[in-house]
């Protein structure tokens, strides 16, 4: 525990409630994956063993006691990095002397840095595959510092530019200022690759309704003004020409079957007038509304011997057909209540009956200043995307170095507070507070297991100094003395 006293200084022990916490931080749970056995941990020692899949760094650090540094260092290189026990590649690491706070609150600094990693190491893994998705096969792989990212990690150093560690700062403003960057660099880029992805959709769509077939292909595309000039097209109050789509097989059908179409549709009774009267223009019948004639007597609303051929067109022919629009049913009075007249229209039914006789029947929609207009919009919105995906490809870039660096300034200040926690400080000269004592180095695994029983042997025998007491007596083994945090490899092509 830390505490102060009323001149400043600071004092440090271990109880059994920091030795409990560290202990059910970093227990192993033995997992079956794959037929193998991997040591799983949680917590501040994250180890995990996948076979067949590239081995993570390692962010560990040692207690150093009175030691000097570079007796530690030597020491953790022969145990783990020598030629007779060549277990890893070893990177010392210059740890910046950040900012101590309390014990409370590098407890719970501690617990929500393990969150904020995650999150961290899920946003730099996503702005990766959104470059390769982006990018394609033939991408360049993606840098750190004008750097491979490996060699960024095992040359890391604190950007003391971006993240001052002034005795005046403190360590939470430190880590929010390393998630508000790693989140405005998530928001961008998900907000360039929805852009990115409309656009290619777009794209697509309007590919697949040029190359999908005439029924969704504008009649500029495969019709010229002279064939529309050619035929008679009426567009009025009452008439209307629609254009028919035959497949040539099928075009014995349509000549003879077209004018029957619907046949109960229009009404032919009437008009509401009888026979009769003066000048012969007949007499009121006094009836309207659904008490008029007009529809005792019914029939197809397309205008007899309407049908013109336009074209062929691959293989189908292309049709008109002139119709009547609909028939208006006029209001009337229901008692003292007036009952609104009604439109009936004649288009759609029309339609729809062309369709299940395998007809496709659509609007006569013919603007020869749109001939080549599906072209233009397919070029601009292909060059549209090409520089959406350029843009996205090279804010990838950037973000992901920016978001990467962050990870490891992160994952530095998660190991630092850990640190202070597992080894807490060491006296210092008079009047002066303690410092930190121990030594972190990256470290490239090449045999986990008997990486883990190195570093583990570097305490000869004194592994278990932290973990005396009753609350570890069940499970002693399982405790580890130092702390590591993984860095995942990523972009490692």
């Amino acid at each position: 525990v830390l505490w102060r006293r009323p001149q400043d200084a600071w004092l440090v022990s271990r109880p059994t409630l920091l030795r409990r916490r560290l202990w059910r931080d970093t227990r192993i749970q033995p997992q079956r994956r794959r037929g193998a056995l991997s040591q799983v941990a949680s917590g501040s020692c994250a180890l995990e063993l996948l076979l067949g899949l590239p081995m993570d760094y390692w962010l560990v650090t040692l207690p150093n006691g009175a030691k000097q540094a570079s007796e530690t260092l030597e020491k953790t290189r022969l145990n783990v990095a020598s030629r007779g026990k060549d277990f890893s590649t070893m990177f010392p690491v210059s740890m910046p002397r950040l900012p101590i706070s309390s014990l409370d609150t590098l407890m719970s600094l501690s617990d929500s840095l393990l969150r904020t990693d995650r999150e961290i190491e899920g946003v730099v893994a996503k702005i990766e595959k959104q470059y390769k998705e982006t990018a394609g096969a033939d991408r360049d792989a993606l840098t750190v510092d004008t750097m491979p990212v490996k060699q960024f990690v095992e040359r890391f150093e604190w950007n003391f530019a971006k993240l001052s560690v002034r005795a005046d700062v403190k360590l939470e403003a430190i880590t929010e200022e390393i998630r508000r960057s790693v989140s405005a660099a998530d928001e961008e880029i998900r907000a360039m690759a929805a852009d990115f992805n409309e656009a290619q959709q777009k794209l697509t769509s309007l590919k697949r309704k040029k190359n999908g077939g005439l029924a969704s292909t504008p009649l500029e595309e495969f019709l010229s003004p002279q064939q529309v000039a050619a035929v008679e097209k009426v567009d009025s109050d009452y008439l209307v020409t629609l254009v028919v789509l035959v497949p040539k097989r099928e075009e014995e059908k349509w000549l003879s079957s077209y004018e029957a179409m619907c046949p109960d549709l229009a009404g032919y009774g009437g008009p509401d007038w009888l026979d009769g009267g003066d000048f012969g223009l007949g007499t009121d019948e006094s009836r309207s509304g659904n008490e008029s004639e007009r529809l005792r007597k019914k029939g197809s609303p397309v205008v007899p011997q309407s049908s013109q051929k336009i074209a062929d067109v691959q293989d189908t022919v292309v049709y008109t057909v002139t119709l009547l629009k609909g028939q208006y049913e006029a209001g009337y009075y229901e008692g003292e209540d007036w009952q609104q007249g009604v439109f009936t229209d004649f288009v759609e039914p029309f339609i729809k009956v062309c369709k299940e006789s395998r007809f496709t029947a659509r609007l006569f929609e013919f603007d020869p200043s749109k001939i080549g207009e599906a072209d233009r919009e397919i070029e601009d919105l292909e060059t549209d995307v090409q520089l959406a995906r350029r843009d996205l490809v090279e804010r990838c870039r950037v973000h992901f170095a920016e978001t990467f660096e962050a990870m490891m300034h992160s994952k530095v200040v998660r190991a630092f507070c850990e640190s202070v926690l597992r080894y807490g400080l060491v006296s210092a000269n008079a009047g002066e507070p303690p410092t930190t004592s121990f030594v972190s180095v990256i470290l490239q695994p090449k045999n986990e297991s008997k990486l883990r029983q190195g570093l583990l042997s570097f305490f000869d025998g004194e592994s278990m100094e932290h973990a005396t007491g009753d609350d570890l007596a069940e499970d002693e083994e399982e405790y580890l003395p130092y702390v590591c945090v993984k860095v995942p490899i990523l972009a490692g092509d």
